[in-house]
């Protein structure tokens, strides 16, 4: 009888996870810079270059983070392929379906 082998959801839920995660942290890192550019403009945090610090700071916040999201992204895509190779050539050597 043949048939497909149909990955199930949960990896790609996982990996949604992941990205939602990766979404916060991120957000976190957005409300924390606005909040000390915010005490800087009211002149309570000082110091010479204070401005530029927070910058490069903040980028280097949001490239980790994007290096994150890819990383998952990958990590992701590689669970679900190996998992769907490893089901279909199971279930193939298994002889119980034609899968794919």
């Amino acid at each position: 009888m043949p048939g497909h082998v149909r990955v199930n959801n949960t990896v790609n839920v996982v990996g949604d996870d992941v990205s939602t995660s990766a979404q916060n942290i991120r957000r976190i890192g957005d409300d924390m810079y606005s909040h000390l550019r915010g005490l800087v403009s009211a002149g309570l945090l000082r110091g010479e270059g204070i401005e530029q610090a927070l910058t490069a700071s903040h980028q280097r916040w949001n490239a980790a983070c994007n290096d994150f999201a890819d990383a998952e992204q990958r990590f992701g895509e590689q669970c679900h392929n190996t998992y769907a190779n490893t089901m279909a050539t199971d279930l193939r050597c298994g002889g119980y379906f034609n899968a794919v």
